[in-house]
């Protein structure tokens, strides 16, 4: 009987788990691999979110630090010349301006109603809407030449190929000269081959003959052309580009005098949904932005004869280019992470705190979605809307007292 029970109460001893237990055991382990898996789950969606949205906001304030620079610096190499027939003058550049077909994407299918011709010498202006992707486009033009920028006078009469001045000075071999003269309405782009004393020779990629109405020679014997320097063409001086928003949401940017039928734009950010802008003008030319236009044909209700700010406008009136001192800038950024719930509003806004010399909000929306409670893909991404001012840093040396 002692071995016998002995025996029982080892067996007890050694018998292990029982079922119940070992279900309870497992239980407790799925619980708690279900509680971390959740907290890694929502750590993992938060992170992306989190990812998303700083890449945004990169790629945003790179986008607003390459459009602040062409912005500010805009029209220097050429602003002096305003009065030299330079404002609002039909750029010809070689085989490049005035341009003949569509640019290309995401300025082809609206950009100037398709008229490319019409583009016009201007610092900046704002193409409404006209964008591939719906938006506005900004055209920003400047060089960078020496001498101050000080467009220089004929002083006797040149040739087809020949300009002369009073002095040569700050000229170099592939220089970018703005050729123009008040009352023409072209102005053309030429490429310095050599430099003489009081000599220009121009030719080059970048030689035009003539422009749509008035050849070189006509120029060049004229003793009222103004020659500005716009800096040489291999550093990449003279800027004359279109910014506008295409397709996936990508902020880019064209060069227009790039040479070339296979020319194309460049992808400069990405996250970037809509570029818009408005107009900031000094109206009484006492060197302060004293009131906002937008641009189309609104604009500026204080000039009541002709008050639109629309580009064909301001591209006809070299007056109303002259007033342009300021741009703001909004830019809708979109994230690239979709998330579960809705988490934007139905409407974006911008430039609420603008009005016009009438009172008028310039206030601007972005819908998306037309119902609140509409499940829409629109809303299941994050948004965020950057706003700047830049000065036209050039433009108010002319208006400055």
């Amino acid at each position: 009987m002692t071995r016998a029970a002995s025996t029982s109460r080892h067996r007890r001893a050694v018998r292990g788990l029982t079922l119940i237990e070992l279900l309870v055991a497992i239980t407790i382990g799925l619980v708690l691999t279900l509680a971390v898996t959740g907290i890694v789950v929502v750590s993992e969606s938060h992170r992306r979110s989190m990812t998303a949205v700083n890449d945004a906001d990169q790629s945003g304030a790179y986008a607003a630090s390459v459009l602040d620079l062409a912005v500010r610096s805009a029209g220097s190499g050429f602003v002096q010349a305003a009065d030299q027939g330079a404002f609002g003058c039909q750029l010809s550049a070689a085989a490049v301006l005035p341009r003949s077909t569509a640019f290309p994407a995401p300025f082809k299918n609206s950009f100037l109603a398709g008229n490319t011709a019409s583009l016009r010498l201007a610092p900046v202006l704002i193409a409404k809407n006209q964008s591939d992707a719906g938006s506005d486009v900004l055209v920003v033009m400047g060089g960078n030449g020496a001498a101050g920028d000080v467009p220089r006078r004929i002083t006797s009469a040149g040739d087809a190929t020949t300009l002369k001045l009073d002095a040569s000075t700050g000229f170099n071999a592939n220089d970018l000269v703005l050729v123009s003269r008040a009352g023409t309405p072209d102005c053309l782009v030429e490429s310095v081959s050599s430099v003489g004393t009081g000599t220009l020779t121009l030719g080059g990629n970048t030689y035009t003959a003539s422009g749509p109405t008035t050849a070189l020679s006509s120029f060049a014997a004229d003793l009222s052309t103004y020659v500005t320097n716009l800096g040489s063409s291999g550093a990449g001086n003279a800027l004359f580009q279109l910014f506008g928003v295409g397709d996936n949401s990508t902020l880019f940017a064209y060069d227009l005098l790039s040479s070339g039928v296979n020319a194309v734009s460049q992808a400069l950010a990405n996250d970037v949904m809509e570029l818009h802008a408005v107009y900031g003008l000094d109206s009484n030319g006492d060197g302060l932005l004293d009131t906002w236009a937008s641009p189309d044909a609104t604009g500026n209700p204080a000039e009541a004869a002709k008050p639109g700010y629309d580009i064909d406008t301001v591209m006809a009136n070299p007056a109303k280019v002259k007033r342009i001192v300021a741009i703001r800038l909004a830019l809708v950024l979109r994230d690239t992470n979709y998330e579960k719930d809705m988490v934007a509003p139905t409407t974006l806004s911008y430039f609420g705190d603008l009005k016009n010399s009438a009172g008028t909000s310039l206030a601007g929306t972005t819908t998306l979605a037309t119902n609140a409670t509409t499940d829409v893909d629109a809303r299941h991404y994050r948004y965020r809307v950057v706003e700047t001012t830049v000065p036209l840093r050039n433009t108010l040396i002319l208006t400055a007292p």
